[in-house]
């Protein structure tokens, strides 16, 4: 109990801010002082339930189960050789399920599967493992605010016992889900059929990366999740259909307030439908029961919703959906009067800007970036989406249920879907757009929502323009300082990311001068057939490398250093270059290079001029010097061949070292006979065929970075080098282990070192 409610306590204090934050602001809006007592009961509500929370948050799992007995809970999401799925126990925990086909029979075979099947499962159970990146997203966090203690990968797919199905309601809900999302992916086109899916059943993993990254990006991710529109549109049209049959009013109140849960539950329980389900259960059954005449104020349907969620589980103030929700629906509800009394297309721009600006605060906090598109295409393209596209597209689902393709007149606007997606694409692609900002502290974060809650007051209110103006400048003035601050900072980093089997530098020299990443990490594929292939494979360039960059705010690269051709080096790299503006990529210079490499250096080649290097050459990076030591001579292995880096930086040495070979080392040595460093990147993330003991004598570093995959199938790092390091004193770091590596260098005093992972993982056996 102590670990999680000390998280409660220490790390998300600020949620009990955030809380009185956006109630002051709605008493300075409205005036009322109801607005801070509710902030006040909401804080204590928050307060107690986290509490009672962390108590009884405890797994009836010890970890040592090999065979599981539990029901599907949700539909199972294909990609390539796996599926995944959430799995509910006997004992009623959930768990998140990873299964790797052996054979393409037995996903076929899967296939049959639905939420309420309950089975037997063999398999692993392991921990979640926490962030290993600055920024990146805790799953372990996430999982725990839901109850989840542990993750299963099933290993056995001929060993699963299948029983019975369930007959509950909510399996039977969720089952019906399942089927609906497949019928939709067979029946409509492929974009169209996974924005149906998004927007009528809540589920986007049928969309395209490409595609949801655009929305992602343009601020419209709002549109792809269920929320008070599509409830209001479902309930508004059963009412209306109820009324239209012959139905009392009275009756057609009771049938849709019973239809809401089951609407909540079909399009996947997200905090924003569940907010809005459950208000609009509150406002009919007001309608109903209520005193007759009486009117219920929408704020406190709002504050009811919101406390109510709060109290069931706390764990929902960390969710995105949750804080926009809340946020922006009582940010429309306090301004409502205001936006009444202006005029209709006024009113339609005052909410796409006002709703992009209150959420400013939140956008940066957690994306780090906004698009100078949104006003536009949130005025534009919302009204579109859900009030022509997304009528269209559940025609199309009823259709289904009685054609087997849509009709032939509808395939323009089918075609007007896709040329939308391209556009959406192609705006979200202009990087002049988009404002990458970085993670914004804690004192820009209260600029923006100050600089917000006075700009809405102050609109609001009617008040003079001289409150909208210095609340406009306050906001241009944090975003400008935040755009500067990195080029006022004197320190420089150097970090070591966590990309799993591979390696990856990102090397920010001091007053942003420059910036430096060498390789970017990389999926490694194992000759898989084609059924195999996974449609979203993880990618470490985009998922960390990129995303590490987005967090500190880098928005050019003066070079990128690929050391080798070898995939988990530079798969993660064709990401960064078609994404993120680079001046120049350096590989070493050869004769004997790869097919491989030659259509590496081709598509690299395409985003940024290519600069072969050498052995003996210096660069100049930001009044930094970058000694090339290796290549020297003609070597056909691509690790021999691998772009070995000096530079000093706060008074240090530096050595990245690729995966050089143990007889490279020894070449180096030979060849730079005064060659010393003081934190030395081992090579070949720790392999015995590096880091000799006669190279670790020769350099004298104080410290020795290792990059390696947490429990990786080559079983890096290896205990030679291990023991050599050990031996001579050398203080040792480990991304699998520790997550990413941080040296912060201050000028004329000893780095900082940070490590991601504050507690080690376990080392694998």
């Amino acid at each position: 109990m102590t670990a999680p409610a000390a998280m409660v306590l220490r790390g998300d204090l600020w949620a009990w801010g955030a809380i009185w934050l956006c109630f002051g602001a709605g008493w300075i809006i409205v005036r009322r002082f109801w607005m801070l007592a509710a902030g006040a009961a909401l804080m204590l509500i928050f307060a107690g339930s986290s509490l009672y929370w962390t108590a009884h948050n405890d797994s009836a799992l010890d970890g040592t189960e090999t065979k599981i007995t539990g029901t599907v809970s949700s539909p199972l999401m294909y990609d390539g050789g796996r599926a995944r799925f959430d799995l509910r126990t006997d004992q009623k925990e959930h768990i998140p399920v990873t299964w790797w086909f052996e054979t393409e029979e037995e996903m076929q075979q899967s296939k049959r599967l639905l939420p309420g099947d309950r089975c037997q499962w063999a398999g692993e159970l392991r921990k979640p493992g926490t962030a290993g990146n600055p920024g990146a997203f805790s799953y372990k966090t996430y999982l725990y605010w839901n109850k989840i203690h542990w993750l299963f990968t099933v290993e056995n797919g001929q060993e699963i016992k299948c029983f019975n199905q369930s007959t509950g309601v909510v399996d039977t809900l969720q089952r019906l889900r399942a089927q609906q999302v497949q019928r939709m992916d067979n029946f409509f086109p492929e974009q169209a059929g996974g924005l149906a899916a998004s927007l009528l059943f809540g589920e986007r993993a049928s969309m395209t990366g490409e595609v949801e990254e655009a929305y992602r990006s343009l601020g419209l991710i709002h549109v792809l999740v269920v929320s008070g529109m599509h409830v209001a549109i479902v309930s508004g049209a059963a009412f209306f259909l109820l009324k239209r049959i012959g139905m009392t009013k009275e009756r057609s109140y009771t049938i849709v307030l019973c239809l809401l849960p089951v609407y909540a539950v079909l399009t996947g329980g997200a905090p924003s439908v569940l907010r809005a389900s459950i208000a609009a259960g509150i406002f009919i059954a007001w309608q109903k029961w209520g005193p007759p005449g009486q009117r219920l104020d929408p704020a406190v349907i709002l504050l009811a919703v919101m406390g109510a969620m709060l109290f069931f589980n706390p764990g929902y103030l960390f969710h995105i959906g949750f804080q926009l929700s809340f946020l922006l629906s009582g940010h429309l509800l306090l301004c409502r009067k205001k936006m009444a009394a202006v005029g209709k297309w006024t009113n339609m721009a005052w909410v796409a800007g006002s709703s992009m600006l209150v959420s400013l605060p939140i956008v940066l906090w957690n994306f780090y970036q906004f698009s100078l598109w949104n006003v536009m295409i949130n005025f534009l393209f919302t009204p579109v989406l859900l009030l022509l596209v997304l009528p269209f597209l559940f025609l199309n689902y009823l259709l289904s249920f009685f054609l087997a393709s849509p009709p032939e007149v509808f395939s323009i606007m089918f075609s007007g879907i896709e040329w939308m997606h391209a556009l959406f694409i192609y705006l979200s692609g202009m990087s002049w757009s988009t404002v990458l900002l970085g993670k914004p502290g804690a004192v820009f974060t209260i600029v923006y929502a100050a600089g917000c809650t006075v700009f809405v007051a102050a609109w609001n209110r009617g008040l003079r323009r001289q409150a909208l103006y210095l609340s406009a400048a306050a906001m241009l003035a944090a975003v400008g300082w935040q755009w500067v601050a990195p080029y006022t900072d004197s320190r420089g980093t150097v970090t070591y990311l966590d990309v799993g089997q591979g390696d990856s530098t990102v090397i920010e020299l001091p007053y942003r001068r420059g910036v430096v990443v060498v390789d970017g990490g990389g999926r490694v594929s194992f000759n898989e057939v084609e059924w195999e292939q996974q449609e979203k494979p993880f990618d470490p360039g985009e998922a960390v490398v990129a995303e590490y960059l987005k967090y500190r705010g880098i928005r050019h690269l003066d070079t990128v250093v690929a050391t080798h051709g070898d995939a988990d080096h530079v798969n993660g790299l064709k990401y960064l270059m078609e994404h993120v503006p680079t001046g120049e990529l350096w590989y070493g210079r050869s004769t004997h290079y790869e097919p491989e490499e030659l259509e590496l250096l081709a598509e690299f080649d395409e985003h940024t001029d290519i600069r072969l290097v050498e052995g003996g050459e210096t660069y100049q990076i930001g009044g930094t010097s970058f000694y090339v030591l290796h290549p020297r001579g003609e070597w056909k292995d691509k690790n021999d061949r691998s772009v070995v880096l000096y530079f000093e930086l706060g008074e240090k040495r530096w050595l990245l070292t690729g995966d050089v070979s143990a007889e490279q080392e020894k070449r180096m040595i030979q060849n730079y006979p005064g060659l010393r460093a003081d934190i030395l990147k081992t090579g070949h993330h720790g392999s015995s065929t590096s880091t000799s003991r006669d190279f670790v004598e020769a350099l004298e570093p104080e410290h020795a970075v290792i990059s390696a995959g947490y429990c990786n199938r080559f079983g890096h790092p290896h205990p030679e080098p291990l023991e050599i390091l050990e031996r001579a004193g050398i203080n040792i770091w480990r991304t699998d282990l520790q997550g990413a590596i941080q040296f912060t260098v201050f000028p004329r005093e000893e780095p900082g070192i940070h490590t991601v992972r504050k507690e080690m993982l376990p080392a694998c056996k």
